[in-house]
């Protein structure tokens, strides 16, 4: 999740670089889809600096808030100064989207403990099929919110 400037050089790489890529994964935790559909490097790096993203709620069937759809989207502005400042102020603008408040963090603390251990599914293969758990990622936003 390669922000614009750091493709092209454009200009310094800076914590709003971080954001770009926060909201390209909440993008695709959203949706289940990139921002950008590519066969090619060069090609998903061509329509990061130039291609507007479709908004998410126009991919998935599911409701997204209009507040969550546009700070994703602002996440992904091509220029840094249009993204939220900083983590903090993203932070503060997620936690006032419609229904944040239903996720105290006992429920997020829940939901993650299931998600981590659901099975990776391969192609042609069902839930019960799988014995592998699925790979995850954790990502330490206390200490990158400083």
């Amino acid at each position: 999740f390669t922000p614009p400037e750091a493709i092209d050089g454009s200009c310094q790489i800076d914590p709003r670089s971080d954001l770009y890529s926060v909201g390209a994964l909440g993008y695709y935790l959203l949706t289940g889809q990139y921002i950008f559909d590519a066969t090619t490097v060069e090609e998903i790096h061509k329509k990061q600096l130039s291609a507007v993203p479709v908004p998410p709620g126009k991919r998935i069937e599911q409701p997204i808030s209009g507040e969550m759809e546009q700070l994703i989207l602002q996440c992904l502005a091509k220029k840094p100064d249009a993204r939220p400042p900083s983590a903090n102020v993203l932070r503060t603008r997620l936690s006032a989207c419609p229904g944040a408040a239903d996720w105290s963090p006992k429920a997020r603390a829940e939901w993650w403990e299931a998600y981590e251990t659901q099975p990776v599914v391969r192609r042609n293969e069902t839930a019960a099929d799988a014995t592998t758990p699925m790979a995850t990622v954790r990502i330490d936003f206390a200490s990158r919110i400083k």
